[in-house]
């Protein structure tokens, strides 16, 4: 399996089906959920399947990988990342997404993790705008965004439904001219 080195101990690769406990064991995280808009709680093993199929099937329509795992030195899953592929498939812009398990909070893994997705989209995808939704009470992925070049665009107010809750949401975006 092809990894893509993020730094010498962070590595990005294909989701398989042998992540799914690591999966279970990591998004049964009420932070976690907390914080994203289509990772359910609890997360099951079902969940697990359906996400890594959703992976293959997006790989096999786009002719190459859209998510990623992030995998520690050992090549365990630690978290998670990718591409919504939300625009038209020629689209010169998409926006990004990730998760990394609390065990590793902190530890700069992300911000790395968004640099790679970045240089991913712009080289290799020839994306000219990236951008990230994150909920308003996020402050540490805005954090993670800032450090890694992204600008704030704007707030937007009640702009996504999460159960039966409205959740204003910042923009956050990167371009390349």
């Amino acid at each position: 399996m092809p990894y893509i080195k993020v730094d010498s101990s962070i590595f990005l690769s294909q989701m398989r089906t042998k992540d799914i406990k690591q999966l279970v064991k990591y998004l049964n995280d009420k932070a976690i959920f907390n914080n994203t808009l289509t990772i359910p709680f609890p997360f099951t093993a079902k969940d697990g399947e359906f996400f890594i199929n959703l992976c293959e099937k997006k790989r096999k329509k786009y002719g190459r990988l859209t998510n990623w795992a992030i995998r520690d030195k050992n090549k365990r899953l630690i978290g998670g990342c990718g591409f919504q592929m939300k625009y038209r498939r020629n689209s010169k812009k998409d926006e990004i997404g990730y998760w990394i398990a609390r065990p590793f909070w902190n530890k700069g893994i992300i911000t790395k993790v968004v640099n790679k997705l970045s240089e991913i989209g712009f080289k290799k995808f020839g994306l000219k705008r990236i951008e990230a939704t994150i909920f308003i009470h996020n402050d540490a992925s805005c954090r993670v965004l800032e450090k890694a070049g992204f600008k704030l665009e704007g707030v937007f107010r009640k702009a996504v439904k999460k159960g039966n809750r409205l959740i204003d949401v910042k923009l956050y975006h990167k371009e390349i001219l």
